[in-house]
């Protein structure tokens, strides 16, 4: 079975934060649940296949209200997996559709919501802060050709970035053409993800612009949709493209000295985060977890502090 997964997830600060074998346990449940979200914890069989050790609590305990228990032992809900892995709705025909009906049924999560079942047919909510992934996994029903071509309603005026990306050579787009309904989604989740900062895009003009020798391969994207839909793979290859054709100085990353002052920072917000951890906690297996994390903070901080520049 495929499901939708977020790709943005490393780039987020409570994931980032996360023991690796937390992430793991993640990243595990989002594979091992129903399509309601909903799983029966077995902590062996999840130790064996994830191969290592799990604090189960621990992680309940920094999971907060994205994971809730069930009133049936053992059984837990990821409250936003159904608005994330069916963002246009449910279909009454499809199989996996009903499978899903039937999850929310069992388990008593449209009571728990306060769900209308007219909702199902029709867009569910999405979370705020989610940033949905459309794949070629969807599973929904395409829309009729007309609906396709959707334009944004009257009144279309594209921001300095936008106009930027339709002045691409390859596109030549008119500003008064708008975006797609896809186009615009996607532009806005990458600005939402941080993606569209003004390296990335300087560093995928300047690419754009460029005349390639007849032995590089010219691969750079012929359509907006298509550049937004493979935009960090696209800013990576224009790096690697012009530091070939040697017009990349300008685009030089931070120095190794600015990456460890950069790199301490962000470890000492960490570290701020689970001594308040500590400080909350009763149960002894979350307080055990947020020592052993502090003291591994504290350890690469203070081996950084030894090189620091």
């Amino acid at each position: 079975m495929k499901r939708h997964t977020e790709t943005a997830k490393w780039r987020n600060e409570w994931f980032r934060e996360l023991e690796p074998a937390h992430k793991l346990v993640w990243l595990y449940l989002l594979d091992d649940c129903d399509d309601a979200g909903v799983f029966r914890l077995d902590a062996k069989r999840m130790e064996f296949e994830i191969g290592t050790d799990c604090d189960f609590a621990g992680f309940l305990a920094q999971a907060g209200n994205r994971i809730v228990p069930l009133d049936e032992p053992r059984k837990y809900w990821i409250v936003d997996f159904i608005t994330f892995q069916f963002p246009g709705g449910v279909s009454e025909s499809a199989k996996r559709h009903g499978a899903l009906r039937d999850s929310v049924e069992k388990h008593g999560l449209a009571k728990r919501l306060g769900i209308d079942w007219s909702i199902f047919g029709q867009s569910l909510p999405i979370p705020e802060g989610i940033v949905i992934s459309f794949d070629e996994f969807d599973e929904s029903p395409p829309p009729p050709a007309k609906a396709r071509a959707k334009k944004p309603k009257a009144g279309w005026e594209p921001d300095a970035n936008q106009k930027r990306i339709n002045a691409l050579r390859q596109f030549r787009r008119r500003d008064t053409t708008p975006w797609s309904e896809k186009e615009c989604r996607q532009y806005a989740a990458l600005a939402k993800a941080g993606m569209m900062d003004e390296e990335s895009l300087s560093m995928v003009e300047a690419y754009y612009a460029a005349n390639l020798p007849n032995d590089m391969m010219d691969i750079r994207r012929t359509t907006v949709e298509i550049l937004l839909n493979n935009w960090g793979g696209e800013v990576d290859r224009a790096r690697n493209a012009l530091t070939v054709l040697g017009k990349a100085k300008s685009f030089s990353g931070p120095t190794e000295g600015e990456k460890r002052r950069a790199r301490i920072k962000e470890l000492q917000g960490m570290l701020i985060s689970q001594e308040q951890r500590l400080r909350e906690s009763d149960h002894p297996i979350v307080a055990s977890s947020a020592r052993k994390r502090i003291e591994e903070l504290s350890q690469e901080i203070d081996h950084l502090e030894l090189f620091r520049s």
